[in-house]
């Protein structure tokens, strides 16, 4: 954020004239102050995870994403940030840097069944509409001979033993296995 004042950077004299003080302070300060905000907007909208609803708009046409109505800021960026790692060639390593950067390091897990030629990934996500884009990202990048089993990683009993059942009992089951407290 742009907090300078202009009359500052000129010399001690020429600052208490009032004439210099009516120009800068009042009229040339807010319209500087307004464009330092928007090149610090249009600086941010050059990278998804700090873009506004304009940049993320712009990402969305430049990629051809058709945005849902129901998804919230952070879930189209979500979309985006798919959509932009679905590059080839695939590799186990690479899907795996794919799905650290979108559901977060030890998020996730994979496993190949070479024999039956199943892929298994498993998301600690609890939106839906997350799951549905990294089965999207999932479908892109998997070869097509190979059946993609994805399923989601819910928070295990063993997590809650040092909890008593009255505390628990403020949650449901959903909440609890889900892990949305």
């Amino acid at each position: 954020m742009y907090n300078r004042n202009l009359i500052e950077y000129l010399p001690e004299f020429l600052r208490e004239l009032r004439e210099y003080k009516a120009i800068l302070t009042d009229g040339v300060q807010p319209e500087v102050a307004e464009l330092f905000q928007a090149i610090e907007e249009a600086l941010n909208n050059q990278f998804i995870q700090s873009a506004n609803e304009y940049g993320v708009s712009r990402w969305e046409k430049m990629l051809g994403i058709a945005p849902k109505s129901t998804y919230s800021l952070d879930e189209r960026k979500f979309t985006i940030l798919t959509k932009m790692n679905e590059q080839l060639p695939y590799t186990t390593r690479s899907m795996e840097k794919r799905l650290a950067s979108l559901c977060g390091e030890g998020n996730y897990s994979v496993g190949i069944d070479a024999n039956n030629f199943t892929l298994n990934v498993g998301v600690a996500l609890t939106a839906q509409n997350s799951y549905k884009d990294v089965y999207a990202m999932l479908e892109k990048v998997v070869p097509a001979n190979m059946v993609i089993n994805l399923y989601l990683i819910y928070e295990q009993n063993k997590n809650w033993s040092t909890y008593t059942h009255e505390q628990l009992s403020a949650y449901t089951h959903h909440v609890l296995r889900n892990g949305v407290y």
